[in-house]
C-alpha cells in the first residue's frame, strides 16, 4: 500500500514498487485525477499487477481500517503528506492534522491489522526542524520510534528525502 500515491515522492515509489512485481499494488490519495493516471500506466505496462485504486484521507480513521482491514498490505510506503513549508507555515493546523495525524492514524491501523513493515516518508526539514512541516515530519518519525521500541508489530523506519528535484514543490516547475 502506498499512501500519497498521487504526488511526486508517492507516484516514484509506485513506479519503482513494479519492478518488484507485487502481486497487488494497492495506490491511495485524496486526489483521483493522478491516482486515474497511475493505475492506467500500471495495468498496460504491468497488466500481471493487481492494482486497488483508493481515494481517502489518512487522517479518516473509519476509512483506513476498513483499507487495511479489506486488503491486508503486507508492507505500507507511507508518503502522503502536506510537504510545501510556505502553505504550511500559514496552515499548521492542516500540517499538524494530516502529518501527525494522518501518520498516528495510519500507525495504529497498521498496528491492529498485524501489517509487517511500515516506512515512514520524511524529509531532511525533520532534523533540527525550523519549520511547522519539518516539526510534524519530526514528531511523526519519533510516534514510530516509539511504537518500535514496544516491539509492535509492524516494523516501523523512517527514510529521510531531501529535496526531490522537479517534484510538484520544487522551484524548477515554478522558475519554468
Amino acid at each position: 500500500l502506498i499512501t500519497g500515491a498521487g504526488g511526486s515522492i508517492g507516484l516514484d515509489l509506485a513506479r519503482q514498487t513494479t519492478k518488484y512485481k507485487p502481486q497487488t499494488l494497492i495506490i491511495l490519495d485524496q486526489i483521483e485525477n493522478p491516482l486515474l493516471f497511475l493505475e492506467s500506466e500500471i495495468k498496460s505496462e504491468h497488466p500481471a499487477i493487481n492494482v486497488i485504486t483508493v481515494i481517502a484521507d489518512v487522517t479518516d480513521k473509519h476509512a483506513i481500517v476498513k483499507i487495511l482491514s479489506a486488503h491486508k498490505p503486507d508492507i505500507i510506503l507511507h508518503a502522503a503528506a502536506h510537504k510545501h513549508v510556505p502553505f504550511m507555515e500559514s496552515n499548521p493546523e492542516k500540517a499538524i492534522k494530516n502529518n501527525i495525524g494522518g501518520t498516528l492514524t495510519l500507525a495504529l491501523a497498521a498496528i491492529d491489522t498485524n501489517v509487517e513493515h511500515f516506512v515512514f516518508v520524511s524529509t531532511d526539514k525533520a532534523a533540527n526542524p525550523t519549520s511547522i512541516m519539518g516539526a510534524t515530519k519530526r514528531i511523526g518519525e519519533l510516534l514510530l520510534h516509539q511504537f518500535n521500541s514496544n516491539s509492535l508489530k509492524p516494523n516501523f523506519v523512517s527514510v529521510r528525502f531531501g529535496n526531490v528535484f522537479g517534484s510538484n514543490t520544487s522551484v524548477v516547475p515554478i522558475f519554468k
